[in-house]
């Protein structure tokens, strides 16, 4: 149970349920409806934390010097992947309520803030 990468597993997964639970019902509440993108957003965002998370935990010894323009790469390439994947949403062109924008801002701002603790975990305390 010391293993830091299984606690960050625990973590990120405990987080996803938890926020995705609380998010789905917030927004059901406020439009009525519920809202299978803020559900795929969640996974989107979720899934890619636990990917990032077991590169950087596999790549550490190996890009110690440049971990950080590794992470700094991981997050374009998330950004990218999410364009691509929700281009409707991110563009406009489909209709979506002003709950919905903002439960996803949050969703994005909430993962981002659990990868750098992640990883903060990972590369920081290890070396003590």
């Amino acid at each position: 149970m010391s293993n830091p990468l299984f606690k960050i597993i625990l973590l990120i997964v405990g987080a996803f349920l938890v926020l995705t639970a609380a998010n789905l019902f917030l927004v059901y509440k406020v439009e009525g409806v519920f809202s299978v993108l803020t559900l795929k957003i969640y996974i989107f965002h979720a899934v890619f934390a636990l990917l990032t998370t077991f590169l950087i935990s596999y790549l550490k010894e190996r890009l110690t010097a440049t971990i950080g323009f590794f992470f700094l790469y991981l997050f374009i390439a998330k950004a990218t992947m999410f364009l691509l994947n929700f281009s409707e949403f991110v563009y406009g062109t489909a209709s979506i309520s002003q709950s919905i924008k903002i439960s996803t801002l949050v969703a994005h701002i909430l993962f981002l803030w659990l990868e750098v603790y992640a990883y903060f975990q990972l590369l920081v305390k290890e070396q003590k």
